[in-house]
């Protein structure tokens, strides 16, 4: 069993390391919270050092800024991981600040009864541990190595808070220092969550890189709908399946009217706005699992599983009437022409891709800004 003082140069050890690995790994990623992690390793690895070098019976010169870069090493470690997942507020910016401060006000004050300044300084650790653990284990829809994380450090946090109970209530009239199985259970878990929290984070990074990779390859950047290859190869595999089991299906094409003078009026930064926008009004209307892609330039294509010819008119209603009519936040207003084909019996997805244009230029010719059904509605399935 080590003794404290060997514990703590440890940790020191495994915090620079972990502080090494981090900047290896690189800290010029985009408000993902990395350089908040690196600082609060090297902040940790430097507290631990000055407690480990001069031992916990120190004097207050070498325990006050030592427990102070300790605890807002912490803090900044907590920071990091909040920023990855977009939850470092106002207010978890000022909890984490008072925390730190809070947890150095109480040690100086309470310096020369150590048992209250033990139990003092466990707290404060694990109030910094204790939401981003949380926030990684409770997330609905986290990965295995979110909910691994998140177990670490809610572990971690519990452990120390019995051992804040443990310094408070037994250890009070005994040997502060005494190595028990609650000092070696919190030593044992603060060394897991610096080897997990370091490694962890690092993969988090590259689990976050890697979806929105695939994301990339999946999703048009300009207008978030799909692009033209990921819509046609799901929609391919949606009226497969309709066509085997009989299901409905609706295809919708749809193509911005004058968009060219858009461009050619306001330019194409205003042109790529519209795109925007229009792309954001339909998404809104439609349910999560119909499919919306950029079939080219302004031209976007709607698939609606289990929907007949009624109801896809409907839905292509609402979506034309959702255009602005008139100029807004610097846009200009414009409308939209849709063409909707009905899966047949016999059809394919090129059948409906054709169908469905041909109606969308037969609203076109008609005036623009409509809907028409390029084949005669059957009963409603």
């Amino acid at each position: 069993m080590f003794d404290a003082r060997t514990a703590m140069l440890l940790l020191a050890f495994g915090d620079f390391c972990a502080a090494a690995v981090l900047l290896v790994h690189g800290v010029d990623e985009r408000g993902r919270g990395m350089r908040l992690f690196l600082l609060g390793r090297v902040s940790q690895a430097v507290g631990w050092l000055g407690m480990g070098l001069r031992g916990i019976d120190a004097d207050m010169a070498v325990i006050l800024p030592a427990n102070a870069l300790l605890y807002g090493g912490f803090a900044l470690e907590s920071a990091g991981l909040l920023r990855f997942f977009g939850h470092l507020g106002l207010w978890s910016r000022r909890f984490l600040t008072l925390v730190v401060c809070g947890a150095v006000i109480a040690q100086a004050a309470a310096f020369d009864w150590p048992y209250l300044r033990q139990s003092l300084g466990g707290l404060a650790l694990a109030l910094c541990l204790a939401r981003p653990g949380f926030l990684l284990a409770l997330t609905p829809g986290g990965t295995a190595l979110r909910r691994f994380m998140g177990a670490a450090y809610l572990a971690c946090a519990g452990a120390l808070l019995a051992n804040a109970a443990v310094f408070l209530l037994v250890r009070a009239t005994g040997d502060v220092y005494a190595q028990g199985i609650d000092q070696t259970l919190a030593g044992l878990l603060l060394y897991l969550v610096m080897l997990v929290g370091s490694v962890g984070f690092v993969l988090l990074n590259k689990e976050r890189a890697d979806a929105e990779l695939r994301r990339a390859a999946t999703v048009d950047g300009l207008t978030q709908a799909l692009n033209r290859v990921t819509f046609l190869a799901r929609a391919e595999e949606l009226v497969a399946m309709a066509a085997r089991t009989g299901g409905a299906l609706s295809l919708l094409m749809l193509d911005l009217d004058h968009f060219k003078a858009v461009n050619d009026t306001h330019g194409h930064a205003v042109g790529d706005g519209v795109l925007r926008d229009f792309s954001a009004r339909v998404r809104a209307r439609l349910r999560p699992y119909d499919l919306f892609g950029r079939y080219g330039g302004e031209e976007f294509c709607i698939l609606l599983p289990a929907t007949g010819a009624r109801a896809a008119l409907a839905v292509a209603e609402r979506i034309r009437a959702a255009m602005p009519r008139e100029p807004f936040h610097g846009l200009p207003a414009y409308t939209v022409s849709i063409g909707v084909a009905v899966l047949g019996e016999h059809s394919t997805l090129d059948d409906l891709l054709r169908e469905s244009d041909l109606a969308m230029y037969q609203a076109k010719a008609q005036g623009r800004d409509r809907v028409r059904l390029r084949r005669a509605m059957e009963s409603e399935e």
